[in-house]
Formats: C-alpha cells, sequence, structure tokens
C-alpha cells in the first residue's frame, strides 16, 4: 500500500497534509538540484513501477523488468555518478530499499546547490537511508545527510 501511494505522490504531486512522522533530508549539487531532482524523481518512480510489476511471481516477467531497470540505470544514471563506491555495483538496483522504512513524500529546490526531500519514516532507526543515499549520488548528488529539526 505504501508503495503505490508513494508512487503516486511522485508521479501526480500530493496536495494531503504532512504527517508527524517526516524527515527532512538535504541534499547538495553542484549547481544543477533541478536536474538531480528530476532524475530521482524518475528514478524512484521506475524503481517503484517495477517493484510493484514483480510483486507477480512469473518468474520470466521479474527477470525482464528487472533487466530493463539494470539497462536504464546503466545508461541514464551511472553518467552522473560521482565516484567509484556509487557506480562500483549497478545491479544494485534491483534490490533497492529492499528493507526500507521511509517513502519519499516530496521535495523541492531551495538553490541551485540545495534540495530538500521529505520523507516519511516507518520506524526508528531508519533503514535503508544508505540506499537513499546511494540512488541521489547516483543522480548526481555531491551529500546526502538528514536536516536538523
Amino acid at each position: 500500500m505504501f508503495v503505490i501511494e508513494e508512487l503516486r505522490r511522485i508521479v501526480s504531486g500530493s496536495s494531503a497534509t504532512l504527517p508527524n512522522n517526516t524527515m527532512k533530508v538535504n541534499v547538495s549539487c553542484n549547481g544543477n538540484a533541478e536536474e538531480i531532482l528530476a532524475r530521482f524523481r524518475e528514478a524512484m518512480a521506475l524503481i517503484l513501477s517495477v517493484e510493484i510489476t514483480c510483486q507477480n511471481d512469473e518468474e520470466s516477467l521479474v527477470d525482464g523488468a528487472y533487466q530493463l531497470l539494470e539497462e536504464w540505470f546503466e545508461a541514464d544514471l551511472l553518467p552522473f555518478c560521482e565516484g567509484d563506491d556509487v557506480s562500483q555495483n549497478p545491479k544494485k538496483v534491483r534490490h533497492f530499499g529492499e528493507e526500507r522504512d521511509w517513502f519519499l513524500w516530496g521535495g523541492k529546490t531551495v538553490s541551485e546547490e540545495l534540495m530538500v526531500l521529505t520523507i516519511l519514516v516507518a520506524g526508528m532507526p531508519i533503514s535503508g537511508f544508505d540506499d537513499l543515499r546511494w540512488l541521489l549520488h547516483c543522480c548526481g548528488a555531491i551529500s546526502v545527510e538528514q536536516a536538523e529539526s
């Protein structure tokens, strides 16, 4: 249920009242925050769409969907990766967020160097935050840190 609602917010936005269990995440960029936010939204929409599709147990459908996701990832995101630690394992996208307990609520650019994401947090401490950081780095972010409350 959370994944479908998350995908709906990414694709269509949300006018719903912000829940109490959210956290802000500061994402530093190199003068291209709008581009990174657009790449991140696209990546999340594709990853979540494949995740929803792959809830089906048909092995050929699951393998084909993940293979297409990996090919898109390598062609469209890896060129923006900074550092070997991020681009070492492009197959990580296949297992992105398996243990995550955060869900993207929204994001906005504050300046060309900074964007702020709002994530819905379902558990503490947050599992899967490293996956969020990894994906943002793959989209071109310089640093990703939890914002001060």
